[in-house]
Parts: structure tokens; C-alpha cells; sequence
């Protein structure tokens, strides 16, 4: 079993801590490989958080995506908890100015536009601003560590903040990221690596017991599908939120499944099967109505979900052609946000191929992976 950053805080590098007034950005995932809880190990060991910052999906992981999540006081622990989604910087520097140190525990699961490596970037800027240790406990990216893909985020783009280009599917851990986001920001950065962790690493192999990060993140299989089939959230499609299989299945009322799977068949995409499903979400587009649609199967451990996303939006867009809308979010459209530029939406209405468009744009990807981004581990 790997060591997570949490473990070797506790029995490595906890004077750190000892006789400072500290923070932690934490949610229900900062737990040990035992699964106790950051916050009660460290009161534990005589460490309490002055205050605890929470992340979108709140303290405890039970808040539904998008929905602002309130400040409140834990009632386990009488500690402060101040919400960071929606973010509020003057409100965040204020709650931060007394503090010798901030902390940041939680499990990402590898895509640029899952928001709580927002909460890094805030660190660091309260860490300038305050000139404040921040350090951050490092963990796995459950999607790994071998392979990127999509394009790098165009500034004024993309969904999350974000002053440096992270591909879709970045390949990079909390910590990795912190030492990219401090090269623009320069805050006072010290990130504890975990031990044991491979790159090539499944999520299955570290050992460790799945948390699932937000509601619908149910499986550690989850995060191979989403940073790819997330992208069909732009358009009105459900994902099957709310339902066993989140972010493997996808479809809608009007959507006529047997058409869709036999083109997908015709295509024989790579190490994936399709198969039609009706299912019912719970969360989200189509909330409570019966949908017709495909679930993804893989039939092996490593596949390429942007490649089966890009066959999907092609697919939908010669059976239906005069179906599809477009989301749009404060006057803006979802998918410039999540694919990080306006590519995906204007290659669609342009007729052309996207599954080209996505193995272009993996190449630049790769290239950052490869060769630019910092990496803590081989």
C-alpha cells in the first residue's frame, strides 16, 4: 500500500504543525489509509485546525453538484467550516490573514474541470498574500499518471481558474499541480509527495479504499469515463446522474438508442462495447424521466474515453441531427468551459470530424505531459 501525503504528515512531518495556528482545505476524501478522518487524526495528535476550508460538494461530500454550498460549524468537531464554493476572494484573504499556515488534503480524480484543484490556486494566493507556508498532501490521480488528453485551456476559457493550460485529462497529481500553478503565482509551496506511487498506477493498485470525491464519482473505475464523457454534458444529454452508473451511460428521452449503437458498432471504436440501456437520473438534465440510451463497457483496464465521447457527439449528430442544443452557462457555452476552447462547438456545427479534432489536440497534450509539466514521481 502507498503512503499518502496525509500518512507521512502524521508520522513524518507533523512538527510542521506543532504550536501553529493552521488551516486545512479538506473535504470527506482527506482520510488516512484507514480511512480516519484528517481533521480527527491530527486532534489526535494535539494539532486542531483553527478553521476548515471546504470545497464544492461541501465538508462532508453530500451537496449536489453546482449548488452553493454554505459556511457552517462542524458539529462533530465545533471547528469553523468556511465554504469556498462559490469562491469569494476578499472573504477567503480575510479568514486566512491569521494563520502561520494552510494545509490542503483532498482526492482529485484528474480532470481539469473537477473544481477542487481551484482550491490550490487559492491557496497559493493567500499563501503570497499572507506569506504563509501552504503545503499540500499529495495523493493519487485515480485516472493515472501516464496519459494526458484534450487540448491545454485557453486563458478566458477554461471552466476552472487556472493561469497555466491543463489538458482535460492533465495526468498530474494535487501536487504536481500546486508546482505548476506557483510558477505564475510564487507562493511559499512545499508539497508532501506520497511514497510508493507509480505513474502507471490503476487507482485499484495503490491499495487504498475508494472515497468517492462527490456523489456520482461512485467507483474508482469512474474517473476512465469522465474526463472524456463529461464533454457530452455540454449538449442535452443526460449522463445518468444520480443513477448507479454516472458518467457510463448516456442518453435522453428522444434519443433513438438502436440507431446510435449500430453506427457506434459499425465504427468499432477500440477496446470499448456499447450497449443500449434505459435508465431514469435522478440529478440533472431529465431529472425523474425515462431515458433511452448506450452504456459504455470497456473491455480493458487502460481506453480512451475522449476517443469514445468524440464517436458519440459524431454519432448523435447523424441521427439527430436537428436535435441537439447547446448548454449555456451565465451567457456563455458549457463546452468552450470543459474542452477549454471553443474547438469541440464550432468543429460540431462545422460538419467535421471530432474524433480528429480530439487526437490533435491529445498530442499537445501529451507533448506538456511529456516534456513541460513538473513531475514528482516516474
Amino acid at each position: 500500500m502507498i503512503q499518502t501525503g496525509l500518512d507521512r504528515l502524521l508520522t513524518e512531518k507533523l512538527s510542521m504543525l506543532k504550536g501553529k495556528t493552521f488551516g486545512l482545505m479538506a473535504n470527506h476524501t482527506s482520510v488516512t489509509s484507514d480511512l480516519t478522518h484528517s481533521v480527527d487524526a491530527l486532534r489526535a495528535l494535539g494539532c486542531t485546525p483553527a478553521c476548515i476550508f471546504s470545497p464544492e460538494h461541501g465538508f462532508r461530500g453530500k451537496v449536489l453538484a453546482e449548488r452553493k454550498v454554505r459556511s457552517s460549524v462542524d458539529e462533530e468537531t465545533g471547528i469553523r467550516i468556511e465554504s469556498l464554493f462559490p469562491y469569494e476572494e476578499e472573504r477567503f484573504m480575510k479568514a486566512t490573514k491569521d494563520l502561520d499556515v494552510l494545509l490542503f488534503d483532498m482526492q482529485d480524480i484528474g480532470a481539469r474541470f473537477y473544481t477542487y484543484i481551484d482550491l490550490i490556486a487559492y491557496g497559493l494566493q493567500a499563501s503570497k498574500e499572507h506569506r504563509i507556508p501552504f503545503i499540500v498532501l499529495d495523493r493519487p490521480n485515480p485516472a493515472g499518471g501516464a496519459v494526458a488528453a484534450g487540448p491545454l485551456a485557453r486563458q478566458g476559457t477554461a471552466a476552472s481558474f487556472s493561469p497555466i493550460g491543463l489538458p482535460v485529462r492533465h495526468g498530474l497529481t494535487a501536487g504536481e499541480i500546486a508546482l505548476e500553478l506557483n510558477k505564475t503565482i510564487g507562493g511559499q509551496l512545499d508539497v508532501i509527495p506520497m511514497q510508493g506511487w507509480e505513474r502507471r498506477m490503476a487507482y485499484r493498485d495503490t491499495g487504498l479504499p475508494w472515497v468517492p470525491p462527490s456523489p456520482n464519482a461512485n467507483t474508482m473505475e469512474m474517473p476512465l469515463f469522465y474526463y472524456g464523457l463529461a464533454l457530452l454534458d455540454s449538449i442535452n444529454l443526460s449522463l445518468g446522474a444520480g443513477t448507479d452508473r454516472p458518467f457510463q451511460q448516456v442518453g435522453a428521452p428522444w434519443l433513438d438508442a438502436e440507431a446510435v449503437i449500430q453506427r457506434l458498432t459499425e465504427r468499432k471504436i477500440e477496446d470499448v462495447n456499447v450497449e443500449s440501456v434505459t435508465f431514469t437520473p435522478t440529478q440533472g438534465d431529465y431529472e425523474n424521466e425515462s431515458c433511452r440510451g448506450i452504456r459504455i463497457c470497456p473491455v480493458k483496464n487502460e481506453w480512451n474515453a475522449m476517443t469514445v465521447a468524440g464517436h458519440l457527439f459524431e454519432v448523435v449528430r447523424e441521427v439527430h441531427p436537428s436535435k441537439v442544443s447547446w448548454k449555456k452557462r451565465d451567457g456563455r457555452y458549457w463546452s468552450d468551459f470543459i474542452y477549454g476552447t471553443e474547438d469541440l462547438r464550432l468543429t460540431y456545427r462545422n460538419e467535421e470530424s471530432i474524433t480528429a479534432l480530439f487526437r490533435r489536440d491529445s498530442q499537445e497534450s501529451k507533448t506538456f505531459l511529456d516534456f513541460y509539466a513538473e513531475k514528482l514521481y516516474k
